[in-house]
């Protein structure tokens, strides 16, 4: 009579490996994910930008929420107001999640709220992405490192236009510089610490917008 084989006490290569991915599912389930909530001043421009940057990052464990201006100019105040309204309808972790507020000072109007938009800001650890003319100031940093001050956003936009010829605010321009993103990180980093008007909160010409690229960037 044969003896029967005793089992190694060895399980499968594969079974060893389904174990892990089941491992890793319970992991990713129990884990929550981080939201980064981005208000915008722009119905089209910004948040078309990063609605293109989300997709590309497509990251499980981020959430990236993008919500886009009105149809009338609002002031940084009532964007900040914006954020806490938003915040409320979510799942909201403070203690890991972040809300994102995107502007541009090229309006009079704007400096009579803005202090208490800062302000309001800081009290609720809320993060401002402000460009000074215009969000096109970031673009066109993708392409030169200016420092020059810009009259106002269609002084940006016809500089802009050496570059990009066809330019609207309406065209999803992500696709057309993304390959030119880290330069742009570069020289807006470069020109910050060049920056002699260190009493200016925004000096002009000034962008914020690469500090949430590269937010975005790290959570891939």
């Amino acid at each position: 009579m044969s003896r029967k084989k005793k089992s190694s006490g060895r399980q499968p290569l594969f079974d060893k490996g389904k174990r892990w991915a089941n491992y890793q599912r319970r992991q990713n389930l129990l884990t929550p994910r981080k939201t980064i909530l981005i208000v915008c001043e722009g119905r089209q421009t910004e948040p078309n930008y990063f609605n293109a940057l989300r997709d590309e990052l497509r990251n499980k464990n981020i959430r990236v929420r993008i919500i886009p201006g009105g149809e009338s100019r609002v002031t940084p105040l009532y964007l900040v107001q914006s954020l806490a309204t938003e915040i409320q309808r979510l799942d909201w972790d403070s203690t890991h999640d972040e809300a994102w507020c995107v502007f541009d000072i090229e309006q009079s109007g704007t400096h009579t709220t803005l202090q208490r938009a800062l302000a309001s800001a800081k009290k609720q650890n809320y993060h401002l992405a402000v460009s000074n003319p215009s969000f096109e100031y970031w673009i066109m940093l993708h392409y030169e490192r200016s420092n020059r001050e810009f009259l106002n956003a269609a002084d940006v936009v016809s500089a802009l236009t050496r570059y990009i010829p066809n330019y609207s605010k309406s065209m999803s321009v992500y696709s057309l510089v993304r390959r030119l993103t880290n330069q742009a990180i570069e020289n807006a980093e470069t020109l910050r610490l060049l920056c002699d008007r260190h009493w200016e909160d925004f000096p002009n010409p000034s962008t914020g917008i690469d500090i949430l690229v590269k937010k975005l960037n790290s959570s891939i």
